[in-house]
């Protein structure tokens, strides 16, 4: 039988318990500091300094050497409202948690948990906190384009109840106000088709259709499609010579048509596109280089990531799905996707593909491995699937 009594000893020997939650707060990107409030001769306090603080401290708030200091002295921005928080933990006893922008450190969003150390009358507060920047701007993302969605969908959806609603009372057939709502609906159409292509491509769904193919062909035909697109503009094409592999066509011809389609919405008219096409024998790449608003640097990290779109886009009109979706079949491939851009010249996009030149004996799932799993098909995405993910278009 053990002893726990004794294990116990042992343990704290072997590990004393300040070295155990020193290696706990080391081993996860939380921050931790433990802070001391300072008064003024009337009670309330003025400020505050770090007695200790954990090695992810600095990485967090960008802070040098705090130990010893002040919070004045080495962020003389701090908010009275942090102040305010740690007075309270300590004044009343009551752990609190919340979550807060720091304009001090950046504006990072912090989530902040304190604790007072020590019985009443201490003024010493435990304060441990994580950087929640990115879901936090993730979130408001994700609210902005289920509004975007709403308004999209609405749209095309008033105009066919009204032309629905005017062929009822006349009782007649009017071929015009038919078009029309043959239009709106193939609106909605791709909005969702778009929809379901980010769901199916986040878990594996997509179809494969692995055939040898000559990219010079699709990036060609992509270019007329372009071009077709937006007669304003001119797409042009310079292309190294055959470039025949084995690739999905129908993803490429996405990625393609998602690229020239981005550039024609951010180029001015009269302005031109130029998709190239390069390759050796072990990739292939394929740039599309337009002359139009440009992308902002501190945009550029976060251009392909679901519900972002660039605040330079002024009027143009999309969901911000295309980027997104290029990104997914691309890496899918083993591939990669990056942009350059300066703002005011234009932008240039580039996919890198392994080249492929024999067939693949197997992908991953295979089409029986879908057979064997869905009969049917894929499973259509439910409706809170469809508004969880997005695409940039």
């Amino acid at each position: 039988m053990l002893d726990t009594a004794t294990d116990r000893d042992e343990i704290d020997r072997r590990f004393p318990p300040a070295e155990r939650f020193q290696a706990m707060v080391a081993a996860f990107e939380i921050g931790y500091c433990l802070i001391e409030l300072l008064l003024d001769k009337t009670g309330p306090p003025v400020d505050y300094w770090f007695i200790e603080v954990s090695p992810a401290f600095r990485d967090l708030t960008g802070l040098e050497n705090p130990v010893g200091r002040r919070i004045s002295e080495i962020a003389p921005a701090h908010e009275q409202f942090f102040l305010d928080q740690f007075n309270s933990v300590a004044r009343t006893g009551r752990a609190i948690q919340f979550t807060r922008s720091a304009a001090a450190v950046g504006g990072r969003t912090f989530e902040v948990r304190a604790c007072r150390i020590g019985d009443t009358g201490s003024r010493v507060v435990g304060v441990w906190f994580s950087d929640v920047s990115e879901q936090v701007s993730f979130d408001q993302r994700h609210r902005d384009y289920i509004a975007m969605v709403s308004h999209d969908l609405g749209t095309p959806m008033t105009v066919v109840r009204a032309q629905a609603q005017m062929l009822q009372r006349r009782q007649a057939y009017e071929a015009h106000r038919v078009d029309r709502i043959v239009h709106q609906i193939d609106r909605m159409e791709r909005l969702l088709s778009g929809l379901r292509n980010v769901v199916r491509a986040e878990k594996g769904w997509l179809e494969r259709g692995v055939v040898a193919i000559d990219l010079a062909r699709l990036v060609t035909d992509a270019a007329d499609r372009g071009q077709l697109q937006s007669p304003a503009h001119q797409v042009m094409v310079e292309i190294d010579g055959p470039a025949v592999g084995y690739w999905d066509q129908e993803r490429i011809e996405q990625i393609l048509d998602n690229l020239i389609s981005n550039a024609i919405k951010y180029s001015p008219a009269g302005r031109s596109i130029t998709v190239r096409l390069t390759s050796n024998d072990t990739s292939v790449r394929i740039s599309v280089a337009d002359q139009g608003i440009g992308i902002p640097a501190d945009s550029l990290p976060l251009l392909f990531e679901r519900f972002y779109r660039a605040s330079e886009g002024g009027a143009v009109k999309g969901m911000g799905l295309g980027l997104y979706i290029v990104r997914t079949l691309v890496q899918a491939k083993g591939g990669r996707v990056s942009v350059e851009s300066v703002v005011g010249k234009g932008s240039t996009f580039t996919v890198e593909l392994p080249r492929r030149t024999a067939p693949p004996v197997a992908e991953s799932p295979t089409g029986a491995d879908l057979a064997d799993k869905h009969p049917s098909g894929p499973p259509t995405p439910s409706i809170s699937e469809i508004e969880y993910f997005t695409d940039e278009g």
